[in-house]
């Protein structure tokens, strides 16, 4: 149930203002605006590609407190909507990848849900249903500046 809803992991990029990452890609284009195992594909395709990634103080980030760490990157080629193929930065969280790509059993569900998705859609939705019943829902989150959903503070 953790792998299959790790895939949430690959929509959208990174913004500045709320991780100290600006314009990075998650996952690539046009998987990227759609939830699916796209995330997964891209992990096991740049496997040998994945290198400490360093975020640096900049304007659109001044507001944060600390910086992330523990972040990887690799240049990907995203594929537009349109077809056309431009090279991105791709960056994810090293803890995520050393769980899904280094431990054997977490390894294997990353590889079938990339054989098959259909496996994956069930897996996510039986998982994602559980989280729903146990009360954690849209409505729980705040928003950040802007519009922006975020996690609850645990107290």
């Amino acid at each position: 149930e953790r792998v299959a809803l790790m895939a949430a992991h690959g929509l959208g990029q990174y913004h500045g203002d709320v991780s100290g990452v600006s314009g990075a890609l998650v996952c690539r284009s046009p998987s990227r605006y759609r939830l699916g195992t796209g995330y997964y594909r891209m992990l096991v395709e740049q496997e040998k590609s994945w290198r400490p990634f360093e975020v640096l103080r900049a304007t659109d980030n001044q507001s944060l407190d600390v910086l992330p760490d523990g972040l990887l990157s690799a240049n990907v080629t995203e594929t537009l909507l349109s077809g056309q193929t431009r090279k991105r930065r791709a960056v994810v969280i090293e803890p995520d990848v050393h769980f899904l790509l280094k431990q054997p059993e977490a390894r294997k569900v990353v590889e079938r849900f990339v054989a098959e998705e259909g496996v994956w859609r069930t897996s996510f939705g039986s998982a994602f249903q559980k989280m729903l019943d146990a009360h954690c829902s849209l409505e729980t989150l705040r928003r950040y500046p802007g519009g922006r959903l975020d996690t609850p503070a645990v107290d």
